[in-house]
């Protein structure tokens, strides 16, 4: 992620997995002013051996309309053994919980190391190691979270997570691609496509996410996606007809959707410049229908796989069948 994307902080909190105490961050380079130093609960074996945490996390993460989402940043949990004794830091797990003005966003339960990393399983006394994690919550929508960060490592009997501290982390979006309120209800739609696909056969694909940010499950109304397709060096545009969504009947607190939708307008077998230009259509009932504007998508199809960015979603992430199921609209 980029300098211009991302600000470094250091946060400095204690957790020992056998007994507890705070020392000051000895990091350098940039960083935010030091937090009060926050702690858990001690462990109940082995006084006297104490370990000191110290969080590396960035301040702002921006949104990418490809995945619906924002990019995961990386989050650097730094121990440091501060008894006179080596330490079991074994296996260590980060827990994340998201919060979104007090709405709790979807994050991986227990985060550990990739499988082809290797990382020590004990700490000498004094000696410290950074064990870098990826911060993998969901953050679909633009604005201010707050991330309780906690960590278990070392043998079973020791493993309670302890909570270190909530880092504040902003999400920012380009105005072109940022979500759209949807309604007071608190639903969120967004559209998103890689901004370089290969030529080829059939069209261009892009990605429909629909986020409930109240603290309630919310039904949600029928929708229709339409697509206007403006092509460089022509002047007309192409409109796909109205493709009505496959939408789940209802969507949880803090839960988003995701669908693919194809644009017909969009042929692979014709290289150069795009613009998608998308409004959903809400169906209102006896209200009316509704439009909202989704915003502007710029997309290059290319030859030359040299140039070709690939997305960062998977296929199987994208099969609407996983939150469409009992959908009584699906029959």
């Amino acid at each position: 992620m980029s300098k211009r994307e991302t600000t470094s902080r250091v946060l400095t909190a204690c957790v020992v997995s056998l007994s507890m105490a705070c020392v000051p961050s000895s990091s350098e380079g940039p960083a935010a002013p030091a937090a009060p130093s926050s702690s858990a609960p001690p462990a109940p074996s082995s006084p006297g051996v104490t370990v000191a945490v110290e969080m590396r996390g960035p301040l702002h993460v921006r949104y990418d309309a490809s995945i619906g989402a924002a990019a995961k940043p990386s989050l650097s949990v730094v121990l440091t053994n501060r008894s006179v004794q080596p330490v079991d830091v074994s296996d260590l797990h980060v827990h994340l919980e998201a919060v979104r003005e007090n709405v709790a966003f979807r994050c991986a339960s227990q985060i550990g190391a990739p499988p082809t990393v290797r990382e020590p399983s004990t700490l000498a006394p004094g000696q410290s190691f950074a064990f870098d994690r990826a911060l993998d919550c969901a953050l679909p929508l633009v604005g201010a979270y707050q991330v309780r960060v906690g960590v278990s490592f070392g043998k079973a009997a020791d493993r309670v997570p302890h909570v270190v501290r909530a880092l504040g982390l902003t999400v920012t979006a380009l105005p072109n691609v940022e979500p759209r309120k949807l309604d007071a209800a608190g639903l969120w739609a967004a559209l998103g496509a890689s901004p370089m696909i290969p030529g080829g056969e059939g069209h261009g694909r892009t990605l429909l996410t629909i986020v409930n940010s109240s603290r309630a499950a919310v039904e949600l109304p029928p929708m229709r996606l339409v697509l206007r397709v403006y092509r460089a060096g022509n002047p007309a545009a192409c409109e796909d007809e109205p493709q009505t969504l496959a939408l789940p009947v209802a969507l949880g607190a803090g839960a988003s959707y995701q669908e693919p939708v194809e644009v017909s307008c969009l042929g692979l077998a014709q290289p150069g410049s795009y613009e998608v230009v998308a409004r959903l259509i809400v169906s209102g009932g006896t209200e009316g229908d509704r439009e909202i504007a989704l915003g502007r998508l710029h997309i290059d199809v290319v030859t030359d796989p040299t140039l070709f960015i690939a997305p960062r979603w998977k296929e199987d992430t994208w099969a609407p069948s996983r939150s469409t199921r009992g959908d009584p609209r699906q029959k």
